[in-house]
C-alpha cells in the first residue's frame, strides 16, 4: 500500500479504524435507480413490524442475554444499533439499513451483554459474559408444494470471536448449517448486506421445515430484518452495483489514489474515460453459463447511442454465486448534457425474470461544475454534542484531469437544521492523503450568510455558491479538496449528503484537531471551474507569498509583490486581531504575544492557516 493513514483516523476498538470521528453521526437514505424488485414468489416472511413473534424461540445458553427487538416505540429505538463498550462515550452504533428498518429489526448485541461500560476489550465485565450461544428460531413452515426454495434476509454484522450462522432441520431431525458468515476479526458487513441461501436440497418438498439464526461466541453484534422464504426460479440472474469508474486507491498506476473516481457531474474539460462494470448474481436454483455484461451509453437529449460494449469473457455461476463483470473503456466526448448508462447481465439459459437483469445510472457533463454527489439531498451529516461548539470544514476530493483549468467557486447544499444568519465560507486545498494533516490551503472565499432559501429538506437541491476573489489555477493530475466551513458552533451549518463515498474521497476537519477524517457518505459540496450564471466573476488583485516560518514562535514574514496588499490576521472564530497594508518586499509580523494555537492570515484574497507555537 503506497499511502500511510493511521494519523488520520480515530481508533475505536482493537484493530479497527473508524471512517468517521467519534460522535459524528451520518443519517441518509440509499439512492440511485435500483433494479425492479424480484418477482419470485414469497412463501413466508417476517419484517418484525410487531416485534419478535410469540411463536419464535428466543433463547441464550446463560438465560440472561437474548435477541432484542428495536422498534419505533422501544427503548432503545430502531435508531440505535449496538450499545457495546467499543464506542465513544455517550454514543451508540448505527442501525442496519433494511427496506423495513423503520418498522423495527432484531439484534443480538454480544458486546453489550459482555462489556457494556468499557473500556473496549474488558471481556466478561457485563451482565451476561460471553461466550454466548444465542438462538432465534422460526416456527415450522410447510414447503411440501415447492421444489426450489431459498431463504433471504438483510443483515448488519460485526465479528470479533463469533460464528454467525443459519441452521435448518426438517421433521425434527438434527440441525444442519446451511450458511455461515465469513467475517474475520474486527470485520463488519455493509449496513444493508443482503443474504440469499439456496435450501432446495434440504427443504424443498418438505412439510415441516424449521430455520434458526445462531450467534455463537463473543463480542460485537448481528442485526437481522426482512427474513423471507421464497420460491426460487431455476434461471434468474440479478444485477447490482453498476458503475462507470475504475477507482482503486492502491493501484500502482494511480499516482494520487483518486484517479478514475465516479462523479455525478463532470466539467466538459474533464470528460471521463468510462470503465463500466456491474455485479451479476445467480439468484436461481440452477447453474448459469455464459454469464456476461452489456453496457450502452445513451445521450439523453436525443436518445442516440454513443457506445455499446460487452464483457470480453463470460463466466459460469453456481447457484447463489456472484461475480464482477467489466466492459472495455470508452472516452466520453466533452459535449454538455445528460447521459444514461444502460446495464444488462445475460446468460445462456432462458431467463425467468428479465426485469432484474437491467439497471440504469446517469451522470451529466456540464460547462463548469464538478460534483461527487448525484443530488438532491438524501441525508445530512450531524456533528453530535461533543463537537457542538467547534468550527469545522467538510467536502470532497476533485482530481484535475486537464491542463489550464481554474477553480472559481464552491457550491454546497445545506440541510434542514442549519441556522439562518450563520456565516459560512468555502476553501480549496491541494490534497494528498500522505500529508492530509498538512493539506495546502490555496484559497478561501468571503463570508456568505445563510438565508432560508439556502436550506434543503429531503429531495431538494438549493445550492449556495461561494466564489473565490481570484481564480485558483489547477494542475493537471493533482487532487484538490473543496470544502465548505463555518467557524463555530458546528451545529449551525449542516451539510446534505447524497451517495456512498469512495474510500478517502470525502473528508471532515474539526478545528480543535489537526487531523482530517474521511467519511462514508458524500457531502454535497461541489467545485466550479468556470463562472456560474448569476455568480459574479472574480477579479484579480495584488497578492503575497505564503507566510514563513510556519509554525512560528516570535514572528512571521510575508513577501508582497507590490504595495497595497491587504493583510488580516484573525482567530478561528473570525475575530480580527491585526489588520494592515503590506509594503513591497518582506513584511514582518510579531506573534510573540499571541497564545499558542491556530490562526488565519489573509494575504490579498488568499487565506493561509498559520500555527503559533511557543
Amino acid at each position: 500500500m503506497k499511502h500511510c493513514l493511521p494519523v488520520l483516523l480515530l481508533l475505536l476498538s482493537p484493530g479497527l479504524f473508524a471512517q468517521e470521528p467519534a460522535g459524528l453521526r451520518v443519517t441518509h437514505t440509499l439512492l440511485g435507480e435500483a433494479p425492479p424488485p424480484l418477482r419470485e414468489s414469497v412463501i413466508w416472511e417476517e419484517t418484525f413490524e410487531n416485534g419478535i413473534p410469540e411463536d419464535w424461540v428466543n433463547q441464550e445458553n446463560g438465560g440472561v442475554a437474548f435477541w432484542e427487538y428495536r422498534g419505533p416505540d422501544t427503548s432503545p429505538s430502531n435508531d440505535v444499533g449496538t450499545r457495546g463498550s467499543c464506542l465513544p462515550d455517550g454514543t451508540t452504533g448505527a442501525p442496519l439499513e433494511s427496506e423495513t428498518w423503520s418498522d423495527g429489526f432484531v439484534i443480538f448485541d454480544s458486546n453489550w451483554w459482555d462489556d457494556p461500560e468499557g473500556p473496549c476489550g474488558n471481556l466478561g465485565s457485563g451482565e451476561a459474559p460471553g461466550p454466548h450461544l444465542a438462538v432465534l428460531e422460526m416456527p415450522e413452515i410447510d414447503l411440501s408444494a415447492y421444489d426450489k426454495v431459498g431463504i433471504t434476509f438483510t443483515q448488519y454484522a460485526k465479528n470479533y470471536q463469533a460464528d454467525m450462522r443459519v441452521e435448518l432441520r426438517t421433521g425434527g431431525s438434527d440441525w444442519q448449517t446451511v450458511w455461515s458468515d465469513t467475517l474475520i476479526i474486527n470485520e463488519e458487513t455493509e449496513k444493508d448486506a443482503g443474504v440469499r441461501i439456496n435450501i432446495t436440497t434440504l427443504a424443498a418438498l418438505q412439510a415441516a421445515v424449521q430455520i434458526r439464526f445462531v450467534f455463537e461466541g463473543q463480542y460485537y453484534f448481528w442485526m437481522l430484518d426482512d427474513v423471507a422464504v421464497v420460491e426460487l426460479d431455476a434461471n434468474n440472474l440479478f444485477i447490482s452495483d453498476p458503475g462507470y469508474g475504475d477507482f482503486d486507491f492502491d493501484a500502482a498506476d494511480h499516482p494520487t489514489g483518486f484517479e478514475d473516481m465516479e462523479y455525478g457531474l463532470y466539467p466538459d474539460e474533464f470528460a471521463p474515460q468510462l470503465t463500466c462494470s456491474a455485479r451479476a448474481h445467480n439468484y436461481g436454483a440452477e447453474t448459469q453459463t455464459g454469464v456476461g455484461l452489456q453496457v450502452t451509453v445513451i445521450r439523453d437529449a436525443d436518445g442516440s447511442q454513443l457506445y455499446s460494449g460487452n464483457s470480453p469473457e463470460t463466466l459460469t455461476l453456481l447457484t447463489m454465486e456472484q461475480a464482477l463483470l467489466e466492459t472495455g473503456a470508452y472516452n466520453m466526448p466533452g459535449i454538455t448534457g445528460g447521459y444514461s448508462l444502460a446495464y444488462e447481465v445475460y446468460q445462456n439459459e432462458a431467463e425467468e425474470s428479465e426485469e432484474d437483469n437491467r439497471d440504469t445510472v446517469r451522470f451529466a457533463i456540464t460547462d463548469v461544475t464538478y460534483a461527487r454527489d448525484k443530488g438532491p439531498v438524501k441525508g445530512v451529516i450531524v456533528p453530535q454534542e461533543a463537537f457542538a461548539d467547534e468550527g469545522y470544514e467538510i467536502g470532497n476530493i476533485y482530481l484535475a484531469t486537464a491542463a489550464g483549468t481554474w477553480a472559481y467557486s464552491v457550491s454546497a447544499a445545506l440541510a434542514v437544521g442549519s441556522s439562518v444568519g450563520t456565516n459560512i465560507y468555502a476553501a480549496l486545498y491541494e490534497f494528498s492523503v500522505d500529508t492530509a494533516i498538512n493539506a495546502g490551503l490555496l484559497a478561501v472565499s468571503d463570508w456568505v450568510t445563510i438565508t432560508p432559501e439556502m436550506v434543503n429538506g429531503a429531495g431538494q437541491l438549493n445550492l449556495v455558491h461561494l466564489p473565490f476573489d481570484t481564480p485558483v489555477g489547477l494542475d493537471n493530475g493533482h487532487a484538490y479538496l473543496a470544502v465548505v466551513g463555518c467557524l463555530a458552533p458546528a451545529d449551525q451549518m449542516l451539510v446534505g449528503t447524497n451517495g456512498v463515498a469512495d474510500p478517502f474521497s470525502s473528508w471532515i476537519h474539526f478545528f480543535s484537531n489537526l487531523n482530517w477524517f474521511y467519511l462514508t457518505q458524500v457531502p454535497i459540496v461541489r467545485l466550479n471551474i468556470g463562472v456560474l450564471p448569476g455568480v459574479a466573476a472574480p477579479t484579480d488583485t495584488a497578492s503575497a507569498t505564503q507566510p514563513w516560518p510556519n509554525p512560528a514562535d516570535e514572528c512571521i514574514h510575508v513577501t508582497a509583490a507590490e504595495t497595497g496588499v491587504p493583510l488580516v490576521l484573525t482567530d478561528l472564530a473570525g475575530n480580527i486581531l491585526r489588520q494592515w497594508t503590506a509594503s513591497t518586499g518582506v513584511n514582518r509580523l510579531s506573534v510573540a504575544n499571541l497564545a499558542s494555537g491556530t490562526y488565519l492570515l489573509r494575504t490579498g484574497h488568499t487565506w493561509q492557516r498559520i500555527v503559533v507555537e511557543h
